[in-house]
């Protein structure tokens, strides 16, 4: 018998349902139904079309008076690196933008705003005063506006989209109760499954303003047995709080053997090139679970390698084993092999996976002036699982490890073509898990 210990990062931070291509997804109702690239397609086309003149008067009937010199007679050919550097800058709840924002709630109700998209200028006219305080924000009133003129000549196609998005609320329950159907299947099927830790990451407050989702996930986590254990502030700060909502981990055992250490997750800046964010669980009197999510700059090669390991003890436990699950955001094979041989010279036992996450960035985001990014499949090993002991736990955890076995799912590894998120797996993520011979005796008293 073995337990697992697993790690989902679940859901970015993103309300733009056109971001990452799906090329396979179809209507799960109407097989004759247009493919998701084909409808996405024509937004993409009536975007391309826009005329300069054409966005900037419509800005102006609905109240802006932008300084901003336009030089080109098709809009998207404005969309340059220093036209949109606002775009991920600007307050998402200052603005109306259908494609960048169409799943972000609208304040009142709580709906995803592609189900407004009619009342878009009424929703900006509102936000003029937004715009007009920053002038670098006068390209984002034009830009907003441009993006809003596409989805509505395509209101059919936008609409469609939005109520199939992953993104959408009214798919969360659906969709990751697939997610757990598929997961815990393969434990089931081996007959292994004990208990299991899972890790969620959803994302900051800002993602589900009105926490629809949010308690969609605990009604989920809670129905399927688990005990969810909320993150919060460790400061009054509403900074940590905002970064802190919404985060979780979830365990499918008893909730009076789980502590919290400190209830805490908040940004730490390790050096000038990375800066993480860690909570901790500990269970029962020789478990230790932490949760950690990496933001770095991979201009130096070897800094994740050379400061971030070494925090890992900072937040360890010498009397308990140790497991790290880690989004660490590392971009490619040759700096997970220096990641991983740099955590193992430290003693960190890095359990083996193939790639994590594989996408397809659309041309239709605030990056969409950089080829790099626009319709390359981007592959990568993020998310790790590492673990740690000292003294005679070390030489436990060493004696059990031969017969422990990892498993990415969905299998990325077996299907070169798979993009996520799609429509059998809504998130951008696959779920790393470890089956653990040890854990059911770690937890046997539990």
């Amino acid at each position: 018998m073995a337990g697992v210990v697993g790690t989902l990062n679940m859901m970015g931070e993103s309300y733009n349902f056109l971001e990452f291509a799906d090329d396979n997804k179809r209507n799960q109702d109407q097989d004759e139904q247009e493919s998701w690239i084909q409808r996405y397609g024509r937004i993409l086309e009536r975007f391309k079309i826009l005329k300069s003149a054409d966005v900037v008067r419509e800005a102006e009937a609905i109240g802006f008076k932008l300084q901003v010199a336009l030089h080109n007679e098709l809009f998207f050919q404005e969309c340059t690196e220093e036209f949109l550097q606002r775009d991920n800058k600007m307050a998402l709840t200052n603005r109306t933008n259908l494609i960048v924002c169409g799943a972000k709630p609208v304040h009142g109700d709580g709906t995803p705003l592609f189900l407004h998209a009619k009342n878009w200028r009424a929703l900006m006219k509102d936000q003029v005063v937004h715009y007009h305080e920053n002038l670098k924000d006068h390209c984002m009133a034009l830009w907003d506006v441009a993006c809003n003129l596409a989805a509505e000549g395509c209101h059919g196609d936008y609409l469609s989209l939005g109520r199939e998005s992953y993104l959408n609320p009214d798919n969360f329950v659906v969709r990751l109760n697939m997610i757990y159907v598929l997961a815990e299947g393969w434990f089931r099927l081996t007959s292994v499954l004990v208990r299991i830790i899972i890790k969620f990451c959803p994302g900051s407050a800002g993602q589900h303003e009105s926490l629809v989702s949010w308690m969609a996930l605990q009604t989920v986590l809670e129905e399927r047995g688990y005990h969810v254990y909320e993150v919060v502030s460790a400061t009054d700060d509403p900074r940590d709080a905002e970064e802190a909502a919404g985060r979780s981990h979830a365990a499918k055992i008893g909730s009076d053997s789980v502590q919290q250490r400190g209830r805490r997750w908040w940004w730490r800046r390790v050096c000038s090139c990375v800066s993480f964010a860690e909570e901790t669980l500990d269970i029962g009197d020789k478990l230790r679970v932490i949760n950690v999510h990496v933001k770095v700059s991979w201009e130096a090669d070897d800094c994740l390698c050379h400061e971030f390991n070494p925090v890992v003890f900072d937040i360890s436990n010498k009397e308990r084993i140790n497991f790290l699950l880690a989004d660490t955001n590392i971009p490619n094979s040759s700096k997970v092999e220096t990641f991983s041989a740099r955590a193992a010279a430290l003693g960190l036992r890095v359990f083996p996976s193939g790639v994590t996450t594989r996408k397809k960035r659309t041309e239709l985001h605030g990056q969409m002036y950089d080829a790099r990014k626009c319709l390359k499949v981007v592959e990568a090993r993020k998310d790790f699982c590492l673990c740690w002991a000292a003294s005679e736990l070390r030489e436990q955890l060493e004696s059990s490890q031969s017969s422990w076995q990892v498993k990415v799912s969905p299998e990325l590894g077996e299907d070169g073509e798979m993009l996520l998120p799609n429509a059998h797996w809504p998130t951008d993520h696959a779920m790393l898990s470890v089956q653990v011979e040890l854990l059911p005796q770690l937890l046997s008293s539990v």
